[in-house]
C-alpha cells in the first residue's frame, strides 16, 4: 500500500495559504471601508472619545489630535490593520485546528483497530481515504496472523497425532521383546522388523513436518540450475522403482530429451517424487503412471496421470495441508497429507502453477513452469 503523504499535505498547505490570504485582504478592506465611512468625522470622533472618556478638555484634545494623530494617520492605519489581521487569523486558527482534531480521532479510530469506516470532515477526503487504506491493511495482517497462529496450531495437533500412532507401535513392539526374553527368534525378527518399519515411518513423518514448516513459513532459497527435465524425471523413476514394482505399477515417462528448465533440481525432483508416491499410494492396483509434456509460450507443460477413484470436487483438496482421501489419520497408505502441499509450495517457488483434474476413472496433475525464472 502506497501513500501519498505529498498530495495530502500539499492539499492542506495551500488551504491554510488562501486563507491567510483571505484574512490580510479582509483586514485591509475593514480599515478601508471605515476610513471612508468615517472620512470627515474621524477628527470629531477622536476629539469627543478623548473628552468624554479620558476627561480631556475639547481644546485640549482637539491639539492633541492635530499634533500627535493626524501626522501619524498611516503608521495608525498599518497598526490597525495589523491588529485586525491578528484577531481574524487568531478566529482561522482555531477553524483550522479542527483538521487535527478531526486527524486525532481518526488515528484514535485506527488504533481501536475498528472494522467501521473513518470519516472525516469536508476538505480531508485524502486523509480519510489513506487512514482507511491503513485500517484495511491492518485488518489484513491481523488475520493473517489469525491464520498463521490457526495453521500452527493445526501443524502442532496433526504432530502429535500423526506421530503417536507408529511411536506407540514401536514402544509397544519394544516392550513385548523385553518383557519376553524367551521369546523364539523367528517371532522376534518379526517384531523388531515391525518395529524398525514404525521407526522409519517415524522418521518420513517427521522429516515431512519439517519440511512444511520450512516451506510455509520460512524464506526458501533456490538454488537454480539448468537442468534436463527428461534425465531428471528418469533419475525419479529410478529411485521411485521398489515402490512401483512393490504396488505392481508402472511409470512411462514421454517428455523430450531436448528441454532444459531453470530450476532447483533437488527441490524440483522432491514434486515428483511426492506426486508418483501419492499415485502409488493411491493409484489403481496395477495401473501405470504416465508422465508427458507440452510447450505452452513460454512455459513447459507437464503431465501426470493415474488411474484412480478420486470423488467429484476431491482433486484440488489434495493440496491441502493435511488432507487425506480415505479420512483416516493412521492408514498405512500415505504419509501426513503434506506430500501434495509441500509439492504446491515448491512449485509456487519456482513462479510455476499446480493443479489436479479428475474423472470417473483418472487422476491428472499438471504442472506449469517457466523456462527461465
Amino acid at each position: 500500500m502506497k501513500i501519498n503523504k505529498t498530495k495530502s499535505n500539499q492539499k492542506i498547505l495551500t488551504r491554510f495559504y488562501w486563507r491567510t490570504l483571505a484574512i490580510l485582504a479582509m483586514a485591509v478592506v475593514i480599515i478601508i471601508v471605515l476610513r471612508t465611512v468615517l472620512r470627515g468625522k474621524m477628527a470629531n470622533l477622536m476629539v469627543t472619545f478623548m473628552s468624554k472618556v479620558l476627561g480631556i478638555d475639547w481644546e485640549a484634545g482637539k491639539h492633541i489630535y492635530w499634533e500627535r494623530i493626524e501626522g501619524h494617520l498611516d503608521l495608525i492605519i498599518l497598526i490597525a490593520v495589523i491588529l485586525v489581521f491578528l484577531i481574524l487569523f487568531r478566529i482561522s486558527l482555531v477553524m483550522f485546528n479542527r483538521y487535527f482534531t478531526e486527524l486525532e480521532r481518526g488515528i484514535a479510530q485506527l488504533a481501536q483497530e475498528t472494522e467501521e469506516p473513518i470519516e472525516l470532515r469536508s476538505g480531508l477526503e485524502q486523509m480519510e481515504e489513506t487512514l482507511n487504506d491503513v485500517r484495511l491493511k491492518l485488518i489484513e495482517n491481523r488475520e493473517k496472523i489469525h491464520e498463521a497462529e490457526h495453521r500452527r496450531n493445526d501443524l502442532v495437533l496433526y504432530l502429535a497425532h500423526d506421530i503417536k500412532t507408529p511411536l506407540t507401535s514401536v514402544v509397544g513392539y519394544l516392550n513385548l521383546l523385553d518383557e519376553s526374553r524367551d521369546m523364539p527368534s523367528q517371532q522376534k525378527d518379526k517384531y523388531v522388523t515391525i518395529a524398525r518399519e514404525k521407526a522409519e515411518r517415524l522418521g518420513e513423518l517427521i522429516n515431512e513436518f519439517f519440511d512444511i514448516t520450512r516451506y510455509t513459513y520460512q524464506a526458501e532459497q533456490l538454488y537454480l540450475q539448468e537442468v534436463n527435465l527428461a534425465f531428471m524425471l528418469m533419475q525419479v523413476s529410478d529411485e521411485m522403482y521398489p515402490q512401483l514394482t512393490k504396488r505392481k505399477k508402472t511409470l512411462t515417462i514421454a517428455v523430450p530429451d531436448d528441454i532444459y528448465l531453470k530450476m532447483d533440481p533437488e527441490k524440483m525432483a522432491r514434486v515428483f517424487q511426492n506426486i508418483i508416491k501419492n499415485a502409488i499410494a493411491y493409484g489403481k492396483e496395477g495401473c501405470e503412471i504416465k508422465i508427458w509434456s507440452e510447450e505452452q509460450d513460454e512455459d513447459i507443460v507437464i503431465h501426470l496421470q493415474n488411474k484412480a477413484d478420486i470423488p467429484p470436487g476431491k482433486a484440488e483438496k489434495l493440496f491441502e495441508k493435511f488432507y487425506r482421501l480415505d479420512g483416516a489419520r493412521s492408514t498405512e497408505t500415505g504419509g501426513a497429507g503434506l506430500g501434495l502441499a509441500i509439492a504446491k509450495d515448491i512449485v509456487v517457488l519456482h513462479n510455476g502453477e499446480i493443479h489436479a483434474t479428475s474423472d470417473s476413472e483418472n487422476i491428472e496433475f499438471i504442472i506449469r513452469l517457466p523456462r527461465n525464472l
